[in-house]
């Protein structure tokens, strides 16, 4: 799929390719443009939680009016096929938070990971910390057992 055809907006409930965007747009972006929040397998799928990017606004506002240093989404959306290649985590189906558009891994370390962490917490439910990355996420607890915060070995 060629990246021009990668042009997402968000829509009152999911990010969709704009040949089918008929519903009101929401303002803001993710961190920097819908593109960081796309499926990498390449399929083009961004079907994100609009109460999910609401929040991820909230921390995007507050993390860059109190640092210059850019965050990055290294994977946001995943289609059950993906979702199944890169997590360990998944459900038996490929399910998980990313296949629900309610995650995001943010490339982030050092003391910018205690900044964003702390922010993250106002916000999202689901709170997983490495060495190199934050997966954030907003899972309810009928989804998940949430709220809960963990590391990765």
């Amino acid at each position: 799929m060629r990246r021009s055809l990668i042009k997402s907006v968000i829509l009152g409930g999911i990010a969709i390719f704009p040949e089918v965007a008929i519903a009101h747009r929401l303002t803001g972006q993710p961190l920097h443009n819908m593109g960081e929040l796309v499926c990498k397998c390449g399929c083009g799928l961004c079907l994100m939680d609009k109460d999910f990017m609401s929040k991820l606004e909230k921390i995007k506002d507050e993390w860059y009016s109190q640092s210059t240093n850019r965050l990055k989404v290294t994977s946001g959306y995943r289609c059950l096929n993906h979702n199944r290649n890169v997590s360990i985590h998944a459900a038996e189906d490929g399910s998980g938070p990313h296949t629900k558009g309610k995650a995001v891994d943010i490339l982030v370390s050092g003391s910018d990971s205690k900044k964003l962490y702390k922010i993250a917490k106002k916000h999202m439910t689901g709170i997983g910390i490495s060495k190199n990355f934050i997966h954030m996420d907003a899972l309810t607890p009928e989804e998940a057992q949430r709220p809960t915060v963990w590391r990765y070995g």
